[in-house]
This record gives C-alpha cells, structure tokens and sequence, in this order.
C-alpha cells in the first residue's frame, strides 16, 4: 500500500507551482442529485481529464475508485478532497497553520516549541514554553488532534499556562497570511566563506536570495554555500531567477517535455549573471526535491557549482491542479521538465511507488563506488555530459559531485526524543532565553543533565544492537542536538544553524572542497 503521507507531503510542497501553471479547463458539468450518479459523472469527468492531460500515455484500469486510480499513476499525482485542497493551500510555507506555532506532546503536556516573529500567536502574546491547556471546547487536545483541528480555523482561542505564572491565561488569535522567510538564514561560516539557507522557492526567493548574497557579499564572503536540503520545491520562474544569478546561458535551460502539445515549453536564463565569479557549493539531500532539484542541476549541468551531500528525492515531474465537479481537485503531473545535458532526474516509479524508498545514504567522500537504485541498469543507461564533458547521472535525483553520509542518523524516534526534551526545557527556561542572546546561551549555558537522560531513556528503549552500541554512538550528539533544538525555539533557524549546523559534516566538507584549487575549477569561473 502506498505511503500516503509522504506522498502527500510531496504533494503540498509543489502546490505553488501548481496553482503558477493552472489553466483553462474543460466545461465542469452540473452534479446529478443522485448520489450514484454523482459518483459516475466525477470520476467520467477525472478521467478525462487524465486522458486530456497527463504526460505520457498509460493504461489505467477503470474499474478502479478515481482515487486509487490515480494514486497509482506516480509517486505524486494525488486526489485532494475540498477540504484537504484548502488546508493545504491555507499551508503553503508554512508548517504553522498559519497561527505561527509549533507544538509538540511531551509526558502529557501540549507545549509550544516555537513562535514565529510578527505572527498572530506572537502578536498575542505567545512564547515559546507556554503550555496550552485548552483549544476552543474541544474535550481532549494533542499535537497530532491540533494537526487536524487548527488548519480548519480562522479563529481560536487557546487556553495558555506559563511555568512562573499563578493563574492560567487565554488568548484568541485569528488565523492570518503572514510572511514566512524562504531565506531563513544568511550567516558567515569563516571569514571568507558564507551560509545561506534556501527552504523552497515561494514569491519573493530570488530577491531575498540576491540580497541575502550582496548582504554576506560586503561582509567579505568570496565562497558561498547554498544549503537546499530541506528545500521541496516551488515556482519554476523563482527557481530560474535565482539560478541566474550566478550563472546564465546562451541556449535553452530547461525544456518541459508531454504528450499534450499545450503542456510543452521551454525556458532560457537571462542574459547577465549578477555573481558570475563566485565559487559556489550547494547543499543536497533526501528531502531535496522538485524545483530544488531543478536548481541544483542546472548549476551541476553547467559546471557552476559542486553539488554536496546525498542523492535529492528525484521529481521532474510537473504539477497542475484541476477541479472536479464534486469541487474535489485532481494533482496531475502534466509534464515533466528537462536539464541542460538533456537529461530527467525523474526516479523511476512502480504502481505509484518510488523504487529504492525514501531515504538514500551513500557514504563515501568521493566519486567512487556507488550503488544507485533507479532500477536502471548501466548498460540502458544513456549518458549525459556537463558543459565541460563531466558525465552526470540520469533518473537517480540529483546526484552529487562529492558524497557525504547523513550527518546524523535521525530517525523519527530520536527526533521525538531530541524535540520533546528541547519542549521540557523551553518549558522552564524560555522566559530568560528571550532576554539573553544567541551567542550567550551557545557559550555559557548548558542542558540539565536530567533532561539529557529523559531523552537518553526513549533511545535506549528503541537500541536493539546486543550491546547497545547504538546508544553509544549518539550519546555525544544528544545534548548538542537538544540545545540547537532549543535555540532554534528561541532564533527559529538561525538558531539551529548556529549551534549545529555550522559545524556539521556536511557543512564543514563543503568548507574544504571549496578551498582546493582542484574543485574551484567547478565552483566558480
């Protein structure tokens, strides 16, 4: 059975370019009363819309219910009801619902992790550690219930207990579209080398993205590192903008290939590239997808930049919603998009299933060796070359030029354990953490050793290893995950990249690639 949440995780973090290429559409029929009949004409009306529209032609068996028939064409084409379609357009950069927090359970307790600067949870005086006690007159509350509830509300009113505070407080805040940084962080690793963080590409990221460079540019950065492995995608003309501000090119950049003659385009870079000359490392990884793909490859296939990290999720699949008479909406790939060397990063898919699973880690610090998963064997693969000759890899992602093991093996279990001990101390902590600064708390403050052990009791009850090795081998990181976890509470991202990041193995081997002569040659003219 298909893994419907990371589909439909895919699924949303593309919704954007698919509102960007939303087009006429056939005539939408009046629904039958009959409830039978209703049914009939919505999933005529889907399939045709199918036939119309999708990128390739494929054999679909009818007597299937429209929903499953169309998760089985890929791994991102998806049946969205009304509801669902609106909660996740209310979502769109933005994994806070729109309030401005973020929560997690922990031993009971509904606790806010994270408040958003300038947003409605903010404006009512929200901080991270409150403790929320009751949501409108619902009767039970927890992070998982509030998933579901808060998306569907304009207004709530939250029940708040603050640790210090005698008497509980409420607040009732309305839902509102404030603005969330695609740029969430632009920082100096060293004194010559820059760090900035690129989440996806949403309205506004390529002049947030230019002047977070000229920014770090003036602070004496000569190399930059561009860390897209979180980023899923977005609009096509954000993506393309930013590219070509480090690289342009006289012929056709991306061509977007389908069987529907009205779905096929092609797309060129301007003529002049703003930082032409600075060396360039880009981050990648499993989350990486889409137009984050798209970037990264146009730069790889050009010989702009190193690509860093693991393989990318391997989506050139391009999306268009289409509504349904029923005022449901089909998600469809209407195409599929084209790198300069000409080739797909699309992974190949069976029965609507991504073969090889969602996560990839090759380990090996260079180009040797590597076992890919497209099913592909190497004899049928074509090969595709580089502006300078370098063969790339198709139908795999984005692979990188230089690999590196996951920096750390987070599965959800330990990420449970890390963020509900980082909630427990924010719980106590956070009204003298908004008074102090970031650097302070990096250099004098340190994580109870109490809540270093609750979080290191949930690991050892999920270490099978004879000899709990594996217990061993995280104990390092633990405290100093749950102390970057807390900051990023407090400083949102640029918390989190200052307490870990910057010094983790992905970050700090782009570092040494892009100071050998050797690798300068493909990080900046």
């Amino acid at each position: 059975m298909k893994h419907h949440g990371y589909k439909r995780l895919l699924a949303a973090a593309t919704l954007l370019a698919a509102v960007e290429v939303s087009r006429a559409q056939q005539p939408i029929p009046i629904l039958p009363t009959d409830s039978l009949e209703a049914l009939r004409v919505v999933k005529d009306y889907a399939l045709k819309t199918i036939e119309k529209n999708y990128f390739e032609h494929t054999r679909i068996d009818t007597s299937l219910p429209i929903q499953e028939i169309i998760d089985r064409l890929d791994p991102f084409s998806s049946y969205f009801t009304k509801q669902e379609s609106d909660g996740f357009m209310d979502r769109i950069d933005d994994e806070d619902y729109r309030f401005g927090i973020q929560i997690r359970s922990v031993l009971g307790h509904v606790l806010i992790t994270s408040v958003l600067h300038g947003s409605p949870a903010y404006k009512a005086g929200m901080r991270p550690g409150d403790e929320i006690v009751t949501v409108d007159d619902l009767p039970n509350i927890s992070d998982t219930g509030l998933e579901t509830y808060l998306p569907n509300r304009d207004e709530v009113t939250f029940g708040i207990r603050r640790v210090g505070i005698d008497s509980d407080g409420s607040a009732t805040i309305l839902k509102g579209r404030f603005g969330t940084s695609s740029v969430p962080v632009a920082s100096m690793v060293d004194s010559q080398v820059g760090y900035i963080a690129l989440t996806g590409f949403h309205e506004g990221t390529a002049s947030k993205l230019e002047k977070a460079v000229d920014r770090l540019y003036h602070c004496g950065m000569r190399a930059l590192i561009l860390d897209l492995r979180s980023n899923r995608g977005g609009l096509v003309s954000e993506c393309l903008t930013a590219a070509n501000l480090f690289v342009h090119s006289d012929g056709q950049t991306i061509i977007q290939n389908s069987i529907e003659a009205s779905h096929i385009k092609q797309y060129s870079l301007g003529e002049v590239a703003r930082y032409p000359n600075l060396s360039l490392a880009i981050l990648v990884g499993n989350s990486s997808a889409s137009a984050a793909e798209m970037f990264s490859g146009i730069l790889q296939d050009l010989d702009r930049a190193i690509i860093v990290g693991q393989p990318t999720v391997g989506k050139s699949l391009v999306m268009q919603f289409f509504n349904l008479p029923n005022r449901d909406r089909l998600y469809l790939a209407i195409a599929y998009y084209m790198l300069p060397s000409g080739r797909s990063v699309q992974r190949p898919y069976y029965n609507g299933d991504l073969i090889g699973g969602e996560d990839r880690d090759f380990g090996s610090f260079d180009n040797s060796a590597h076992v890919f998963d497209s099913g592909v064997s190497e004899a049928d693969c074509p090969t595709y070359r580089t502006a300078s000759g370098r063969s790339v890899i198709p139908f795999s992602g984005i692979v990188p030029d230089y690999f590196v093991s996951q920096d750390m093996f987070y599965p959800e279990w330990l990420r449970d354990a890390v963020e509900g001990a980082a909630a427990l101390y924010l719980r106590v902590n956070a009204k003298w953490l908004l008074k102090t600064t970031i650097d302070s708390f990096e250099s004098h403050c340190e994580i109870s050793q109490p809540i270093i052990e609750w979080a290191m009791d949930s690991i050892r009850v999920q270490d099978t290893t004879a000899d709990k090795s594996l217990t061993a081998k995280l104990a390092w990181m633990v405290p100093k995950l749950i102390k970057a976890d807390v900051a990023s509470g407090i400083w949102n991202k640029l918390g989190f990249f200052k307490l870990w990041e910057r010094n983790s193995a992905t970050v700090r081997r782009a570092v040494e690639l892009l100071a050998k002569p050797a690798t300068l040659a493909l990080a900046g003219k």
